[in-house]
């Protein structure tokens, strides 16, 4: 059951997903295999506890109250040789909770790309569009808002962990302007996947940034969601 020495409030989550995210990673759960009995029992004990404190509850954390208690009744039916191959009634649960995290690792990977451009250009830049800019080109703040939709689509980074060895901008620029005098083109996307660590990410997004401002480069984006193209200017 619910430690009742940990305090849970509703408005710490974004939603419902979120708690039920929450539980199986302080149980150390495996999301392919979640103990639905277990799960809904500490759900449903967060719901009545905030019920006894006359605390307002949004009605989709009851609907999902609904939907545990659903698929664990579900589970408790005995099956026919023949209801073997049903679908898992966990399935869809599990296909919603991936899909939320990593939504939710991409949101945490672009609040720290803020952090970052922040910390490291510390000086004033304005990322602001100019009327003489060609239209297929990305201006700086186009390159951030068109980063996070393509960490959506499916950027899978090998390790969050920080790097031995930490490179600085400058390192990195005379790197990327080193495979682009050799390729004269990077698929910026292709790129960021063969980064090891987020650090790396962020540290060549950053790059990118400070290439772009100081005219090395170009960026282009044939339309949205597509994939980013680098050039020298």
């Amino acid at each position: 059951m619910f430690s009742e020495s940990i305090e849970i409030h509703l408005q710490e989550f974004e939603g419902p997903i979120d708690l039920l995210l929450y539980l199986i990673r302080r149980n150390e759960i495996d999301i392919y295999d979640i103990p639905i009995t277990k799960i809904t029992s500490e759900y449903l004990e967060i719901i009545d506890k905030m019920k006894e404190l006359d605390i307002d509850i949004a009605s989709d954390y009851i609907v999902m109250a609904a939907t545990l208690v659903k698929i664990k009744s579900d589970m408790m039916l005995p099956r026919t040789p023949d209801e073997e191959d049903i679908e898992d009634p966990r399935k869809p649960l599990v296909d919603k909770l991936l899909e939320y995290q990593k939504y939710k690792k991409a949101s945490e990977l672009f609040r720290s790309i803020e952090f970052e451009a922040g910390r490291l250009f510390a000086r004033n830049i304005t990322f602001t569009s100019t009327a003489e800019e060609q239209e297929e080109d990305l201006s700086l703040v186009d390159l951030m808002g068109a980063f996070m939709p393509l960490l959506k689509r499916g950027l899978s980074l090998t390790s969050y962990r920080m790097p031995k060895v930490k490179k600085t901008i400058t390192e990195k620029v005379k790197e990327m302007v080193l495979i682009l005098e050799e390729k004269k083109t990077m698929n910026f996307m292709e790129y960021l996947m063969t980064q090891e660590t987020m650090f790396e990410v962020i540290l060549s997004f950053v790059s990118v940034l400070d290439m772009t401002q100081k005219d090395i480069v170009k960026v282009r984006q044939e339309a949205q969601f597509e994939d980013i193209w680098i050039t020298l200017c």
